[in-house]
């Protein structure tokens, strides 16, 4: 966009032709500068007045009410990465089970999807019995091939 000032202010984000490699790339520009998650549904749903809200967390009329609340956006602090890096850290992490569990129990095992965080599983996580361990892309992580990921997370669980 030469001169977003030229563009009608109320326009959705999806109705200027926001695709989805374009959402992940907003996506992480809102994380960087707002500290927030947002799902991408409600990415495409933003125009340039909500854009301005989220950036300054004040409306146009000066009203500084909690603008996270209302777009429904969750604190990073939760997850377990390093903000200042793109890729998580950790390769194997703890995730909170939300069912007690008991001496015994077999542990579950998920795979991030690909950002490379579990942080999207972590309701899922919650519903299962027994300990959950999320496998997460970390800097060093072979990328050739499925199969060169899978053998690198059997190596170091």
């Amino acid at each position: 966009m030469k001169d977003p000032s030229a563009v009608n202010q109320d326009l959705s984000l999806g109705d200027l032709g926001l695709d989805s490699l374009m959402g992940v790339e907003v996506k992480q520009v809102l994380e960087r500068i707002t500290n927030t998650d947002m799902p991408i549904k409600a990415i495409r749903q933003l125009n340039f007045k909500r854009l301005y809200e989220l950036q300054t967390g004040k409306r146009e009329n000066g009203d500084t009410k909690q603008i996270k609340d209302q777009y429904k956006v969750h604190d990073l602090a939760q997850r377990r990465y390093d903000l200042r890096h793109v890729m998580p850290v950790q390769i194997v992490i703890r995730m909170s089970s939300g069912l007690t569990t008991h001496e015994g129990d077999i542990p579950v095992f998920v795979t991030h999807p690909i950002e490379g965080g579990c942080f999207a599983l972590d309701e899922l996580a919650s519903r299962i019995q027994g300990p959950v361990y999320g496998l997460q892309c970390t800097a060093e992580a072979p990328l050739r091939s499925m199969e060169s990921l899978a053998s690198h997370y059997i190596q170091v669980t």
